[in-house]
């Protein structure tokens, strides 16, 4: 969209999606028509205001910056239309990439460290999947418990080393699955050497020690280094925690 007043004109294109340290952010293209021309390339985080002035901030080795020649960076005002245009076109074309980003990717990259040869994994898509927290969290699950094991997973390194986003999934499901049932194992087995504790104590109707362990002290009013926590099964089927300095 073209813009222009008493002193400049120019036009403001949206040029597509960047990567910027991991984030998906519009990019957008500033072309100069007067007082000089050139073109740069521009972000909505390079909008900046100085002494009352808001406009675009190129570096000091842009085109734009060099056309003015300018030994340093460059402030380039903007009209409050021209900002209002760069801020709606931002957030509808953002919009686009987090509705997009609804969709689950169809195939996952994979690779192993050149030093560690721990496994990588992310979906096979370069924008967007920031705002996707269940990716993220598929990604560390897979990488942390496979370690170093790519090729029991995925088979011999190939060209392109992707993999079906169902495949994930299943291993994924998988490890969900065993720690749910680790889990539950762990539940029942905390339940069969408790529940004869609690039982004893509902039928002497005094408290029964669950388990007892050492602590380190961290009372800088005592001088001791260590506290004894002790867990009680109480008569009324509730726990009690007791922390005492051994002295």
């Amino acid at each position: 969209m073209e813009f222009e007043d008493s002193r400049k004109k120019y036009e403001i294109e949206f040029t597509g999606i960047g990567n910027i340290n991991g984030h998906s952010v519009p990019m957008f293209k500033l072309t100069l028509y007067k007082p000089v021309k050139a073109e740069s390339g521009f972000c909505i985080h390079d909008i900046k205001t100085e002494n009352g002035v808001t406009g675009i901030k190129f570096s000091q080795y842009s085109n734009i910056a060099k056309a003015y020649k300018f030994k340093g960076n460059v402030l380039s005002s903007m009209l409050p239309e021209a900002l209002d245009y760069i801020q709606k076109t931002h957030d509808e074309e953002l919009n686009k990439v987090i509705e997009e980003a609804k969709n689950d990717p169809e195939t996952w990259r994979w690779w192993t460290g050149c030093d560690t040869g721990n496994l990588y994994i992310s979906p096979n898509t370069e924008l967007g999947w920031e705002f996707r927290p269940d990716l993220e969290e598929i990604k560390d699950t897979l990488e942390k418990v496979h370690k170093f094991g790519a090729y029991d997973l995925f088979g011999k390194e190939d060209e392109k080393n992707l993999v079906s986003h169902e495949t994930v999934m299943k291993i994924y499901n998988g490890i969900i699955e065993e720690k749910k049932n680790k889990q539950a194992e762990k539940k029942a087995a905390k339940e069969a050497k408790e529940n004869p504790i609690f039982q004893k104590a509902k039928e002497t109707g005094e408290p029964q020690i669950i388990e007892s362990h050492p602590v380190e002290c961290e009372d800088p009013r005592e001088e001791c280094n260590t506290d004894i926590v002790t867990v009680y099964a109480m008569p009324d089927g509730t726990t009690k925690r007791t922390q005492n300095h051994t002295w």
